[in-house]
């Protein structure tokens, strides 16, 4: 085998979690112009949208946006089978999702001052969902013996 063959993504399915941020959105295309057909995951349903078609059609790779809340494991079970049925078997996954508070300044609060709400939702997207997802798509590679998984993690953890 040569080394190039192992980094080939080439019609592989990819899910990407937390698709329409900065960096979801990077990731997807470097996905996709590497010739892996992309899901997208995310809350936010027209930007998910409006990337899936791009990347679609510069990149000609099937590329689908899906809603879905990772923090919840029938929205994570239900969406996973769609893209499944719609794409195929989910060859990487691109744990990626960050909650976005409302506000900023809440986030980005000095330890002291940081309320617990805040830290339960930071921590249930970027921690439980991670898990979620990770459990649900990592149980049907095993059963296959076969898929990748990366987990990301913020510059500001």
């Amino acid at each position: 085998m040569k080394y190039k063959d192992l980094f080939n993504i080439k019609n592989k399915v990819s899910v990407v979690t937390g698709a329409a941020g900065i960096l979801g959105k990077e990731f997807s295309i470097a996905l996709a112009a590497n010739g892996s057909h992309v899901a997208l995951i995310d809350i936010d349903q027209k930007s998910i949208a409006k990337i899936a078609k791009s990347l679609s059609k510069k990149y000609n790779v099937k590329s689908i946006g899906y809603v879905c809340d990772v923090t919840n494991e029938k929205s994570v079970k239900d969406t996973i089978t769609h893209i499944e049925k719609d794409i195929g078997k989910i060859d990487i996954l691109l744990n990626n999702a960050a909650t976005k508070t409302e506000s900023l300044k809440k986030f980005f609060m000095p330890l002291e001052k940081y309320s617990l709400d805040t830290w339960k939702e930071t921590m249930d997207v970027n921690l439980t969902g991670m898990y979620i997802m990770s459990k649900e798509i990592g149980g049907r590679m095993a059963k296959r013996k076969k898929g990748s998984i990366i987990q990301m993690s913020s510059i500001y953890s």
